[in-house]
């Protein structure tokens, strides 16, 4: 029995070679910091005004919090609120550890979580396995273990909890029942999400968690409420908090300044969170396009920066990288490629929002008669046009031809384009600022 519960965590170390011994034992420090801070909380009373909550893959790799909750805490800071900042990684020895100084490290509460589910899944008669598709496990056997896992809490107090995607919405849920959780927003939402809201419902677990949704803008919480059949979204749970919007500023790119070799970032959407059938349907369509397009982008001399999903699988061979006119962005922030692109492109990816913010173009692929915005569909219509209204109807491409025309169209109406971009943009994205956060948190 003790074998067998091991036996993933012996798989992984046979894996690791001796150049990752540095980052070992940099991992292990990280988890006797995680360790010592829950056996305290075993004991130890601590009040908090606020916890912060997100995955490691949705921060920089710098090691600074996610810039989205930046706002948050130094309105924290000036106004004396209490709060700690809890950051996940995966349990793999394989990947590069690389956490906040800022933050509490979920890790020994992840290690004693996946001994749990192992133990609930050789022993139980159901099948507690969920689709990817739902979430990090939120349905039976994540409650199972998360009313375990959150024992960890039971000296903490504290009044509100922001996670970002719903991060460990049952561990803190069973931990702090009389508290209130707000899903703050991190990338689209839109009708179609099972994580938001599908076919007019919202999902279970942020009903059962009384879950609120801290959004970007009006448009986006109209979208919720509107379209919820069972009125779990309202005006008292679904509120606009804004986004930063430190990077907004005009790009206003001219023809005649662009560079005769020109740069189009492409938005992968390669994340891990998902089958391998899957990944190998979308890397085949999205390989098969590009062979398409090489004629025209060596004939307009373009080429592609390609820029890997924060949750890629890094190691995983993409066969179009091996194309001349490609390269693989390793920049941090995805404002230093948008920087130096005269045009963006993608599925249906939240990146489409942050390259209109500077007034960049997005060129949307609707390859293979899409049926949904789900992976590996990644249908872009029905989100970014008929949900979110992007003004440019010519842009949704689903060939070669229309590919073309799509870039003549950008090369010949630069300047007119950018503020089209940028005016739909303000649509999407309002400003944060004391004032919305104090009306979303507070009232």
């Amino acid at each position: 029995m003790a074998e067998w519960l091991c036996s993933g965590l012996q798989s992984r170390l046979r894996r690791f070679d001796s150049g990752f011994s540095l980052q070992l034992i940099l991992s292990m420090q990280k988890i006797f910091i995680s360790l010592s801070f829950f056996i305290k909380s075993l004991f130890i009373k601590k009040e908090l005004d606020f916890i912060f909550s997100y995955h490691q893959s949705l921060a920089p790799s710098d090691g600074k919090p996610p810039e989205l909750i930046e706002p948050l805490l130094n309105f924290c800071k000036r106004n004396n609120y209490s709060y700690l900042i809890f950051e996940e990684t995966d349990i793999d020895f394989n990947q590069k550890y690389n956490f906040s100084n800022k933050a509490v490290p979920l890790i020994f509460i992840s290690l004693v979580e996946s001994f749990l589910r192992r133990i609930f899944i050789f022993f139980s008669s159901e099948d507690l396995i969920q689709d990817w598709r739902h979430g990090i496990n939120r349905g039976k056997l994540d409650q199972r273990v998360t009313k375990i896992s959150s024992l960890f809490l039971r000296k903490i107090n504290c009044k509100k909890i922001i996670t970002l995607v719903s991060h460990k919405s049952n561990f803190w849920f069973y931990g702090f029942p009389n508290s209130e959780i707000f899903d703050l927003q991190h990338g689209i939402i839109f009708d179609g999400d099972l994580n938001y809201i599908k076919d007019g419902i919202p999902p279970k677990f942020k009903v059962n968690t009384n879950m609120k949704t801290l959004v970007h803008s009006d448009l986006i919480k109209n979208l919720l409420i509107e379209n919820d059949s069972t009125n779990f979204y309202n005006d008292k749970n679904v509120k606009t908090i804004g986004r930063n919007l430190q990077y907004v500023k005009s790009k206003k790119l001219e023809l005649e300044k662009l560079p005769g070799e020109k740069f189009l970032l492409f938005s992968a959407q390669n994340a891990m969170d998902c089958g391998a059938e899957e990944q190998e349907i979308y890397t085949k369509k999205i390989s098969n396009f590009f062979k398409k397009i090489t004629p025209i982008l060596i004939k307009k001399n373009i080429k592609v920066l390609h820029r890997d999903h924060p949750r890629a699988d890094f190691l995983k061979q993409l066969p179009y990288l091996d194309l001349d006119y490609i390269e693989r962005s390793r920049r941090v922030s995805i404002f230093e490629d948008l920087e130096d692109s005269f045009c963006h492109m993608t599925f249906n990816s939240s990146s489409a929002i942050e390259a209109a913010s500077i007034g960049v173009p997005t060129i949307f692929l609707e390859l293979n008669n899409p049926t949904s915005g789900d992976f590996p569909d990644l249908a872009a219509r029905d989100i970014y046009l008929n949900q979110y209204k992007y003004p440019i109807k010519s842009f949704f491409v689903t060939s070669e031809i229309e590919f073309e025309k799509a870039i003549n169209n950008i090369l010949e109406n630069m300047q007119s384009l950018s503020m089209d971009a940028l005016e739909w943009h303000d649509q999407l994205v309002e400003q944060i600022s004391d004032d919305l956060i104090v009306r979303s948190l507070f009232f």
